[in-house]
């Protein structure tokens, strides 16, 4: 079975990306189906899914809720024509990534490589179906301009979720494991 290893933000961090969202597909024109706000960490394949839990309960046991920085909004032209909220102070979030990955594949469980090339991101809207008379440049140059509004605020990382992998439909939410408060 395979299931996604995500970070998920607190009720005010979701409710801003959510508007952000609404935004873009409103002014850009953007498909109407939005996927789900998160932070992408890891991808594992198992059949052991009580060992799983165990093991993931374990590393995130010590985890307080912590603050990502929302740095930019890029456009990725190749290959799925995508628009993420880039990370800039990524550290911590790398340094949790790297460590469960690790942790995972010690315990003999096949995780797979890291899909972040472009650093961490939230991806806001996927698929962009564009009006011929418009390309990815002039998106771009458009994010540019009204990058003040989108950006250079904290959000909350309150938990992580593991989710069940389907492809063709919604994922489903297997466990939470919720951060300790300050």
């Amino acid at each position: 079975m395979k299931y996604l290893l995500n970070l998920s933000f607190n009720k005010t961090s979701k409710e801003y990306l959510e508007k952000i969202q609404k935004e873009l597909s409103r002014k850009y024109r953007i498909n109407k189906f939005l996927p789900s706000l998160y932070i992408h960490l890891q991808t594992i394949e198992t059949n052991n899914q009580d060992k799983l839990f165990q093991e993931i309960e374990e590393f995130f046991n010590p985890y307080k809720y912590f603050k990502a920085y929302l740095d930019a909004i890029a456009v990725f032209e190749n290959p799925n024509k995508i628009i993420s909220a880039l990370i800039i102070d990524k550290g911590y979030l790398s340094r949790i990534e790297r460590q469960i990955g690790d942790n995972l594949l010690q315990k003999g469980f096949n995780v797979s490589e890291p899909v972040n090339r472009w650093g961490l991101n939230i991806l806001l809207c996927s698929n962009v179906n564009l009006d011929k008379k418009v390309n990815f440049k002039e998106y771009e140059a458009n994010f540019k301009t009204c990058k003040k509004d989108y950006v250079n605020k904290y959000l909350t990382i309150e938990s992580a979720e593991l989710l069940k992998y389907n492809s063709g439909k919604r994922d489903n939410l297997v466990k939470r494991f919720k951060f300790k408060e300050y």
